[in-house]
Order: structure tokens, then C-alpha cells, then sequence
């Protein structure tokens, strides 16, 4: 948006442009203008300023950081943990595992959720919890 303005303070007659098209490639739509009569209601002025820069200084300490990100990583390994194991128990009730004679284990699948919360945990990992569940008596669902 653009305010236009003689030295004089004459209107100005915008007839030509109250809509019109400038510019290259015109035909296809592009170069599009509407120009409509200043009202005074709107008038703003438009000023360069350098912008200011805040800085709000933090007391950082590693230990602190790393402290809270060993304690991230532990919880989510444990919900991983919990959602292997619940996949596990859910496979276990499943008829049609039972009746196989040797334990598929759905490593594509472990890895996806292993995604979305601890990807250092290794595929042996994965395979040990999800092993360890599907032997359980009782399954554990989360």
C-alpha cells in the first residue's frame, strides 16, 4: 500500500488506475492494481528506525543442562520401553502368533516408535524388551 502525495497538495485525478494491470505478462493475470481515494482516517507514516535489539542475559550452567537432559532421555527410554512391552503383550494374546512354531519379531514396527522417542536405543534393546514381554504371564497394555 502506497499514499501519494503532490508537493502542491492538489488532488489528483486516479481515474486511470482505480484498477488496472502493469507490467510484464498482463495477459496472465499478473501486475494487478486497485487504486482508491486517500481518506484521511487512514493515514499513516511510514518512517526507517533502527530496530532494537533485546537481550535478556540467562545465568547458564552446564551442569544444570546436562543434568535435565540425562533425565529427558531416561523417561523417554522408559516410554519407549512401556510401548515396546505393551506391543509385545498385545502380539502375545494375538491366535494366530500362537499357532507359529518360531517368534517373528516386528523390527520394522520397533524401530518406528523406537523413532519417536529414544532413537540411540539399539535393535537389541528393542529386541530384549519386546522378547521379555511376549514370555510374561501377564501382558502390560499403556
Amino acid at each position: 500500500m502506497v499514499r501519494l502525495e503532490t508537493a502542491d497538495g492538489q488532488p489528483i485525478d486516479i481515474s486511470p488506475i482505480l484498477h488496472g494491470f502493469v507490467g510484464e505478462r498482463t495477459e496472465d493475470g499478473y501486475g494487478e492494481i486497485m487504486a482508491y481515494p486517500a481518506s484521511e482516517c487512514y493515514y499513516r507514516m511510514a518512517q526507517r528506525l533502527t530496530v532494537r535489539k533485546y537481550e535478556l542475559p540467562i545465568a547458564f550452567n552446564w551442569r544444570i543442562v546436562h543434568g535435565d537432559t540425562v533425565l529427558i532421555e531416561m523417561v523417554l527410554k522408559e516410554i519407549l520401553k512401556r510401548r515396546i512391552r505393551s506391543l509385545a503383550g498385545i502380539d502375545r494374546m494375538d491366535p494366530g502368533r500362537q499357532a507359529q512354531e518360531h517368534i517373528t519379531i516386528p523390527l520394522g514396527l520397533l524401530r518406528s516408535v523406537r523413532a519417536h522417542y529414544a532413537p540411540s536405543v539399539s535393535d537389541q534393546q528393542l529386541e530384549e524388551w519386546y522378547l521379555e514381554s511376549l514370555e510374561e504371564e501377564e501382558s502390560i497394555v499403556i
